[in-house]
């Protein structure tokens, strides 16, 4: 069974652009990669993964990467639908047919 998680990404200080660009080429490239995005904060990338591989397994692979420095893995903890709704859900406005 495949499970979903976040990977937030510290990249090694002090990379050039390419580097940069680089790293998220070679995050990309993992097959069990669905989303990855360069962030400004604490961390420099943000990464969904969706596998049946371990998350430790998967934070080892990030980490064996030349420019990654950190690798914190976030698992998706699935909830019913409902628990996960918007608190003002029911004052969005709804189109049928959209």
């Amino acid at each position: 069974m495949a499970f979903r998680s976040y990977m937030l990404t510290r990249l090694q200080d002090g990379l050039e652009r390419e580097q940069v660009l680089s790293a998220i080429r070679a995050i990309e490239a993992m097959d069990m990669v669905v989303f990855c995005e360069p962030v400004v904060g604490a961390f420099d990338v943000v990464t969904t993964v969706e596998t049946g591989r371990p998350m430790e397994e998967i934070v080892r692979l990030m980490e064996g990467l030349e420019q990654v420095r950190e690798v914190v893995a976030l698992k998706v903890n699935p909830l019913p639908a409902r628990d996960r709704m918007w608190k003002n859900f029911k004052s969005i406005p709804i189109t049928p047919g959209k």
